[in-house]
């Protein structure tokens, strides 16, 4: 619309100026939208900006270590014994508690299924497990106060397999065993236990960023199969099945019930699928943050209570 009226006006006062009109309009328009695609550039720019500064503005985790670490032996948490005693949580210090006064006794080498619905808090008790945030009240393991443990030393005595798997660009080799510390013979037998096929007949199997050329599945089994070479004697899994179809999810429960280095650890799991956890050791049902129920599957059954309603509510009663 610019060239044409520009165009219009040279022609109507002198009929020798439209062509030279036109070259000077589209050398304006050009102009024009140059300057505008600058603008939209630095616009980008500055959204990477405000990203950093707002990533400089978090809150570094230098508050949560302890001032005066404890003294703990090299293979603690020996047992795996896991304790709450009145715990809340919260993300912030201005956020609501996500978990509020939980006590609750996980004995050594139980597996504890948590459930619950959807914002209960059952992530959350997981979180704790790592300090990720501050809590309230006394999380233990083996009687240890986990807030007079150094950051470092607690988060490498756990081992945790989140909802959605984290692969590194590498190695199979690297993907299962990340500090270099077994056999490949070792790392061998637990990728065979995991039941990945031919794909992992080689350690040096291209993992890709984000193990994008594995499906759901496989780099979930990928992780458990880091899980046990790790062997800790704390595990946590956060709805590492929710995602994936009920035949490697029966691969899963049965690595973790027979592989040598889950048979007697502690796991704490949070369930997508009640069934996953029916045969748990124990079963906690949280509600708003707090502990609704917690005993034996069979007992909760008996009861009639809410994991009693969620079994109904999940045709698996």
């Amino acid at each position: 619309a610019v060239v044409a009226l520009a165009v219009a006006l040279a022609g109507a006062v002198a009929p020798e100026l439209p062509a030279l009109a036109l070259v000077y309009s589209l050398q304006l328009c050009g102009n024009f939208q140059y300057t505008l695609r600058l603008f939209a550039m630095a616009e980008n720019f500055m959204t990477s900006v405000e990203r950093l500064l707002a990533y400089g503005g978090l809150e570094t985790e230098r508050a949560l270590e302890p001032a005066v670490p404890a003294a703990v032996p090299d293979d603690w948490p020996a047992r795996g014994a896991v304790a709450f005693e009145d715990v809340s949580y919260r993300y912030r210090a201005d956020h609501p508690r996500v978990l509020s006064g939980v006590t609750l006794a996980v004995p050594a080498g139980a597996k504890l299924g948590v459930c619950g619905r959807t914002g209960a808090g059952k992530s959350s008790l997981l979180s704790a497990l790592s300090r990720l945030h501050e809590l309230e009240g006394v999380l233990s393991f083996d009687g240890v106060d986990t807030a007079t443990v150094p950051l470092q030393r607690l988060r490498r005595a756990l081992s945790c397999i989140p909802q959605a798997p984290i692969l590194f660009s590498g190695t199979l080799r690297f993907n299962v065993d990340p500090f270099g510390e077994h056999a490949d013979d070792d790392l061998r037998n637990v990728v065979a236990l995991a039941s990945l096929g031919d794909k992992a007949a080689s350690l040096d199997a291209a993992v890709a960023e984000g193990g994008e050329n594995w499906s759901v599945g496989e780099r979930q089994l990928l992780c458990l199969a880091r899980a046990a070479t790790l062997r800790r004697s704390i595990v946590a899994i956060d709805e590492a099945t929710a995602n994936i179809d009920h035949a490697t999810d029966a691969r899963i429960q049965s690595m973790l019930r027979t592989h040598g280095a889950f048979r007697d650890a502690t796991i704490l799991t949070v369930a997508h699928r009640i069934r996953t956890i029916r045969d748990s050791d124990l079963v906690v049902v949280l509600a708003k943050g707090a502990v609704a129920e917690v005993g034996p599957p069979e007992d909760l059954i008996a009861a009639r209570g809410k994991f009693y309603d969620m079994l109904q509510a999940s045709a698996e009663a």
